[in-house]
């Protein structure tokens, strides 16, 4: 079975620019969780908060957030999509990790999608996957995402099956059932991930990562 390893925001992060945010970015910072956190819960279906979501990581980051094909939503950047993102409304907890395992349709949708995007479009540009609601964000470097999963050749076969037509059943539906059972039953290796709510009570550590 796979298994996973949570690491800090920080260590994600490494290096890559990290700046000292001002107190007044940090007290701004938080009003925006605030409003942000109020707007997305008005509703509780998929596609209004994965709308609040992109609206919320445009304000404040200044990121180009859009849909990508069947992907929920992309962070591009200079028209070449670099972040993708899985979301799932809060309210469908059977499709989205858990704190005993992160093996969900959730993570079998991006990995299909992460396939897709480096298989078929051969985009060498991405840089992270995000599985999230307005709540909870999972986040994975796409290199460790590359390295255990691009050439494992049962996931190529659950691919090809499907997008490639090879399968009797070539629906998505089956991708996802088999990636399931595969990673909970046979696959080997360790996958890292950082993992983080969004709140109204963040610590001022916590609002500066």
């Amino acid at each position: 079975m796979i298994t996973f390893k949570q690491i800090s925001l920080k260590d994600l992060l490494g290096n890559n620019s990290l700046i000292s945010p001002t107190k007044e970015m940090i007290e701004s910072f938080s009003s925006e969780i605030e409003k942000f956190l109020h707007k997305a819960l008005m509703r509780d279906d998929e596609e209004f908060q994965k709308n609040e979501i992109n609206k919320f990581l445009g304000r404040v980051y200044g990121y180009d957030c859009n849909t990508k094909g069947r992907i929920d939503s992309a962070i591009y950047v200079d028209g070449k999509a670099q972040v993708l993102i899985e979301v799932k409304a809060l309210k469908n907890k059977a499709e989205f990790p858990t704190k005993s395992t992160l093996i969900s349709k959730a993570l079998c949708e991006a990995i299909l999608y992460f396939f897709r995007e480096t298989k078929k479009e051969r985009n060498n540009s991405i840089k992270h996957i995000i599985l999230c609601n307005p709540y909870e964000f999972y986040i994975f470097d796409a290199k460790k995402f590359d390295e255990l999963f691009s050439e494992d050749k049962k996931l190529k076969e659950f691919y090809t099956n499907c997008d490639d037509k090879k399968g009797t059943n070539k629906s998505t539906e089956k991708f996802f059932e088999d990636t399931k059972d595969y990673l909970e039953r046979e696959f080997e290796g360790k996958l890292s991930y950082t993992h983080f709510h969004l709140s109204d009570d963040l610590s001022i550590e916590e609002l500066s990562l």
